[in-house]
């Protein structure tokens, strides 16, 4: 999987936006580091990514500074364990769209928005029951 991440990687870094179908994505099941460095990216469609076999988003869109506006909300979360830094380093991230993300058998949320210094709490779409991300928002934005 991890050659899989390196070829998306290396194409996306070039690209400024990015519609994600590949029919071959519900196979995987770590998608850590998958968009990471990818700086010039300024917005994705994930609406047709598939993330029900994915444990683990550790970093998945670390370091992916241009990138002004997410929509997550077809995400499923359930079997996700690691989200550690998901979003760490997203400098100009202004919204972002959770509300389908569930956090129960998260075990490592840590940091997930830290550096996001564009993003405002009024921009996060939350389910108000995802205790965790709200706490890990908190604490990565002592300031709000």
């Amino acid at each position: 999987m991890k050659r899989l991440n390196l070829i998306i990687n290396i194409k996306l870094t070039i690209s400024k936006e990015i519609k994600v179908k590949f029919k071959f994505i519900k196979i995987l099941t770590n998608t850590s580091y998958m968009f990471h460095g990818c700086f010039y990216l300024k917005s994705i469609d994930l609406s047709s990514f598939n993330t029900t076999n994915i444990n683990n988003m550790n970093k998945m869109f670390y370091a992916c500074s241009s990138l002004k506006s997410i929509d997550l909300s077809s995400f499923n979360t359930t079997n996700i364990n690691d989200m550690f830094g998901m979003f760490n380093i997203c400098s100009s991230l202004e919204s972002i769209d959770l509300s389908s993300f569930n956090t129960t058998n998260v075990n490592n949320i840590k940091n997930i928005f830290l550096n996001c210094s564009s993003l405002i709490k009024e921009n996060i779409k939350i389910n108000n029951k995802n205790d965790k991300l709200l706490k890990e928002f908190e604490e990565n934005f002592i300031n709000i």
